[in-house]
């Protein structure tokens, strides 16, 4: 992102539905985005004006197997 100024991204933090409830998986999701936006800005000096962070929680799984859905995925655009 560094070297494509224009680039932006999208961090998206998600939680397996097979432990915890909503509550619990919402604020996992969210932490999980909100790390890898840290590291963003802080380590890397990407300016927050070209992340958009988002937490799905386990309203949304986007593999098959629970373990995996322990992630964040980032979209550059």
């Amino acid at each position: 992102m560094n070297k494509n100024t224009e680039a932006k991204v999208v961090v998206t933090g998600y939680a397996d539905k097979g432990t915890g409830n909503d509550v619990i998986n919402d604020r996992i999701a969210g932490k999980r985005a909100a790390a890898v936006v840290w590291m963003l800005t802080k380590k890397y000096n990407i300016p927050s004006e070209r992340i958009t962070e988002e937490s799905k929680g386990a309203r949304v799984q986007p593999f098959a197997e629970n373990a995996e859905n322990r992630v964040t995925i980032m979209i550059a655009k």
